[in-house]
């Protein structure tokens, strides 16, 4: 179960006029529960749910969309080169167009390799016992550096195997982590295309399209590794979520 709380949503939107339009979108939210949508990430103690309470992924905190198209002005109907002729011919009919969105980075939760609890569980958290952001002493952690990186997104020193409490001799042993308490890296991406359109009579017209998707080519990367005890490992990135700049060219006969 979830609960989606929006703090705040602002739209800009500019209809279709001189030449150009724009809608954009921002939405700052918090999604909180105590499953995940896709229920792969079990409870590790059914009978305190209120340990369950945390972050419920996908819980993008900040999410920024833009998308707009701006029409050449030139040719017939615009404000320059109206006379026919090889000019207008060349420089009428363009139209640009592009997609701009960016995500604040995904939260997801610390995992264990095996299961302390003795339940079966297949989701057990460990202890935090520092802040998973302070690199000080990352490299005793299997970390290159003492610094965030890519093979290092959190700092897995900031963890630890829950231990029994002395004089225990067997103990369910739940780690004090909280569901969702990471974040992932924050998402980027712009598309980018061009179209020329020609006329060819009252009902034929053809269209030539360059797209450029990932016009930048800005890497985004996936979720790291959330298990802190998988040592050389733990908090590693080793994936993209996206592909890498694509172009896309295309013909459209309309009539």
């Amino acid at each position: 179960m979830g609960l989606s709380r929006t703090w705040l949503q602002l739209k800009f939107e500019k209809r279709f006029s001189r030449d150009w339009s724009m809608l954009s979108a921002y939405t700052w939210q918090h999604t909180i529960g105590q499953a995940e949508e896709d229920e792969w990430l079990e409870p590790q103690n059914t009978y305190n749910p209120r340990a369950e309470r945390g972050n419920n992924g996908p819980d993008y905190r900040h999410q920024f969309t833009s998308a707009w198209s701006y029409e050449v002005p030139f040719g017939p109907g615009k404000r320059f080169l109206t006379s026919p002729g090889p000019i207008h011919w060349l420089a009428a009919g363009w139209q640009l167009n592009g997609i701009i969105a960016m995500y604040s980075g995904q939260a997801f939760t610390p995992l264990l390799s095996f299961d302390p609890t003795n339940t079966g569980s297949g989701a057990p958290r460990p202890d935090l016992v520092g802040n998973p952001y302070d690199f000080s002493n990352a490299t005793a952690a299997g970390c290159p550096s003492n610094q965030q990186s890519l093979q290092c997104w959190y700092n897995p020193a900031a963890f630890t195997i829950p231990a029994p409490a002395p004089g225990q001799t067997f103990a369910h042993l739940f780690g004090n982590a909280g569901r969702g308490i990471l974040r992932g890296p924050a998402q980027y991406n712009v598309d980018f295309s061009v179209f020329k359109n020609f006329t060819i009579s009252e009902q034929q017209n053809v269209q030539l399209r360059a797209e450029a998707f990932n016009l930048l080519n800005t890497p985004e990367f996936g979720l790291p590794d959330a298990t802190v005890d998988f040592f050389g490992g733990a908090g590693s990135i080793t994936s993209t979520v996206h592909s890498s700049r694509q172009l896309q060219f295309a013909l459209k006969y309309t009539f």
